[in-house]
């Protein structure tokens, strides 16, 4: 038995790591082998058949059809082991749409049959250190293109470490996301997040005098898109800001004071690495400042609200 043999052994090792899990499904990969059109070469062709290489250049679809968009390719090549059609692949998932564009996923494993399963070894970008398996399954054979179906599953290690802010009222702990604030009063309802924020894409700000309401959309860790809010009531002016692909938050600033018997947040505004938006409201009363450092940014936001958005607090990561 394995665990019998000399140069084998387990250890527990202690390590500094928490993980993020991924699903791709429905994915579909085209091979084409020959014509105008082809995606794979022969490069090796011995006549014992041994040792015949292909390099390929398969194209990855979000879907089946003709109209689907492309958003992956699978660059490497498959290795003839046994001079009978059993094919060694090793190839590279090179992402090309997205908030994955320029992250790849690292696969290899033998194709003996129709439906065949790979091993994740590493990634870059997004999938840093990444593992897992790959499936697939035939979709459809036509002509000299077949379609395969991918599921593809995995964790992402992601190292951890203490992120502790410099402003009062932020916490330090042993996570990826740290949590800072809040700033304003205490009236209103508890207002948050239900699941960690990864990335933020989105802030919608009702404002007039005051800070009336907010609202945003998030990312989560595993690149599930959630709507948050609004936070608040349905006074002011209505400001929607998109944030674009490769865009984070870096400041988030304003003011907090007294409207009538409440104390809420008068003004906000936010600075990104591209641009400032903002102020938002009335900057009157004391001013809060919330600069990220470092590579990090803001991803999400929690606070009270009631009528009025009583108080505001950010999410941070790198």
């Amino acid at each position: 038995m394995l665990n019998d043999l000399a140069n084998f052994e387990v250890a527990a090792v202690a390590a500094p790591a928490e993980y993020r899990r991924f699903t791709f499904r429905d994915l579909y990969m085209r091979r084409t082998y020959w014509g105008p059109c082809s995606n794979q070469a022969v490069v090796v062709n011995p006549s014992y058949g041994l040792g015949a290489t292909v390099v390929h250049n398969w194209a990855i679809y979000d879907g089946p059809g003709p109209d689907a968009k492309l958003v992956a390719r699978a660059r490497g090549l498959h290795i003839d082991t046994t001079g009978a059609g059993l094919f060694y692949n090793t190839f590279c998932f090179m992402f090309e749409h997205g908030r994955f564009k320029g992250s790849t996923l690292q696969a290899m494993g033998v194709a003996p049959k129709s439906d065949d399963e790979y091993s994740i070894v590493g990634g870059s970008g997004e999938f840093a250190l990444a593992n897992g398996v790959v499936n697939r399954v035939v979709h459809s054979r036509e002509g000299n293109t077949d379609i395969d179906r991918l599921t593809i599953k995995g964790f992402i290690p992601v190292m951890r470490d203490s992120h502790t802010a410099a402003t009062p009222g932020s916490s330090s702990v042993q996570s990826l996301v740290t949590k800072i604030g809040p700033w304003g009063g205490n009236g209103g309802s508890d207002a948050d997040v239900r699941v960690s924020p990864h990335r933020l894409e989105s802030v919608v700000i009702r404002h007039g005098v005051v800070v009336d309401a907010i609202g945003f959309s998030y990312l989560d860790q595993t690149g599930r898109k959630h709507a948050v809010g609004p936070w608040g009531g349905n006074g002011g002016n209505i400001t929607t800001i998109p944030l674009a692909l490769g865009e984070f938050i870096r400041e988030v600033s304003g003011t907090t004071g007294m409207f009538g018997p409440f104390k809420v947040v008068t003004s906000i505004k936010l600075v990104s690495n591209l641009q400032t938006y903002g102020p938002y409201g009335q900057p009157d009363g004391t001013h809060f400042s919330v600069p990220v450092h470092g590579n990090n940014g803001v991803v999400g936001f929690f606070g009270r609200s009631g009528i009025y958005v009583d108080a505001i607090g950010v999410y941070a990561r790198p």
